[in-house]
This record gives structure tokens, C-alpha cells and sequence, in this order.
């Protein structure tokens, strides 16, 4: 049963960030590859979900996409955001949001204050996972990438 949830999950995933995707007017290149990392970003965040909770789960899913978005933008010579943003849509935290301004607007502001600390703490994973993979990717792919340059040349 977990199993058939998991891909459900994922194929809402995959079709949202692949029409998200499209409304960016990115190359149509990069779809495919945004689409499928969607797919693979909400599969491992719910996989993950029950045994590590929701904000290691979310860092290990969005860093997991965008080290691969990074990867594959070299292959498809693309920028990293045209692949690594709509891949990461999924995982945008929009229902948490919606539940703390609905406690604030019913005036429950402790409610609205603890899911706020919640929701800032989820999102700050997220974008440390970006940038972290950013960074890896900037500081250790170039390099990688430059040695074989010169070992073809050879």
C-alpha cells in the first residue's frame, strides 16, 4: 500500500513541476529532466518523511535534486535554475503556509505562531540544501570537469 502512495505522490509531482516547467518557458529541453527529478525529489522527501521527520527529510530530498539538476544542466547545457526550480516546486512547503495564516486569521496566534517557527524552519532547510548544492557543484564540478577536458586533449 505504501508503495502505490509513494508513486501516486510521485506522479502528481512529476506532472505539476513538468506544467510548471512549461509556465517558466524554459527550453523544452530541460522538462523531461526537471519533470523527473520532481518525481524523485517527492518520492524520497515521503519515503523519508516517517523515519527522519519533516525538515531532514526535506533537506535530503531538495539536496538530492539539485545535485543531480546540477549535473544534468551540464549535460543538457542548460542554467541550473531552468531544471533545479520547477524540480523543487514539489517540495515547497504551500500547505504549511495556508495553515498558519488560517490560525492567525481565526485568531489562534499560538497556533499561528508555532506553525509559523515550523514553516520558517522548513523552508531554511530547503534553501540550505540549495545552496549547499550549489556550492558543491560550483566549487567540485568545474574541476572534475576541466581535468577531462585536458586528459581528451591528449
Amino acid at each position: 500500500m505504501m508503495a502505490w502512495r509513494l508513486l501516486a505522490e510521485g506522479l502528481c509531482a512529476l506532472l505539476a513541476t513538468a506544467f510548471f516547467a512549461l509556465s517558466l518557458k524554459g527550453p523544452r529541453r530541460t522538462i523531461p529532466a526537471a519533470a523527473l527529478l520532481g518525481l524523485l525529489g517527492q518520492i524520497l522527501y515521503s519515503a523519508l518523511k516517517g523515519p527522519l521527520g519533516d525538515n531532514a527529510s526535506v533537506f535530503l530530498a531538495a539536496f538530492a535534486v539539485c545535485m543531480l539538476a546540477e549535473l544534468l544542466t551540464r549535460r543538457l547545457k542548460a542554467p541550473a535554475t531552468v531544471i533545479s526550480f520547477p524540480a523543487v516546486i514539489p517540495l515547497v512547503p504551500g500547505v504549511m503556509l495556508y495553515r498558519t495564516m488560517l490560525c492567525f486569521a481565526e485568531g489562534d496566534y499560538e497556533a499561528g505562531s508555532s506553525a509559523l517557527i515550523a514553516t520558517i524552519i522548513y523552508a531554511g532547510c530547503m534553501a540550505i540544501a540549495i545552496t549547499l548544492a550549489a556550492m558543491i557543484a560550483k566549487h567540485f564540478f568545474p574541476a572534475r570537469l576541466r581535468e577531462k577536458r585536458t586528459e581528451n586533449d591528449k
